[in-house]
């Protein structure tokens, strides 16, 4: 792919121009999860995993179950101390996946190219079944 240097430089003044390390806190959002916090929340950990080993900062974790007014109430507290938040959990088409529904009204932006990579991605994985998420 050939792309044209005025927007390769653009692209660099964005990188150069980015702050970090960024500060993130992790949501995960499951039932079952909230219900039995003894069990391992193997999505958040592999998420921090990932974020601390790109040399950012993790300040907060938390677990809530699939409702709407919990999910929002804490992204919202997280977004106060944050940078960026992360949400695991709550995007499949199953009627308690309410993540995105929670979430949206409270955006100033969508990325929509975060749901098609993330789609793309899980394909090369797990096949067909990628489809049958909202991320």
């Amino acid at each position: 792919m050939n792309i044209p240097a005025s927007l390769m430089r653009s692209h660099e003044e964005h990188r150069r121009e980015a702050a970090f390390p960024l500060k993130f806190s992790i949501l995960t959002v499951s039932t079952s999860r909230y219900e039995n916090r003894d069990q391992k929340d193997v999505t958040g950990d592999v998420a921090e995993e990932i974020l601390r080993k790109s040399g950012n900062e993790v300040v907060e974790r938390d677990i809530c179950p699939d409702d709407p007014a919990m999910i929002r109430n804490a992204v919202m507290r997280m977004i106060e101390k944050s940078d960026v938040v992360v949400v695991c959990g709550g995007t499949g088409i199953h009627p308690q996946d309410l993540t995105v529904e929670a979430v949206k009204p409270i955006f100033e932006r969508e990325i929509t190219g975060f749901g098609e990579i993330f789609r793309f991605l899980s394909y090369a994985e797990i096949g067909p079944a990628a489809m049958l998420s909202r991320a």
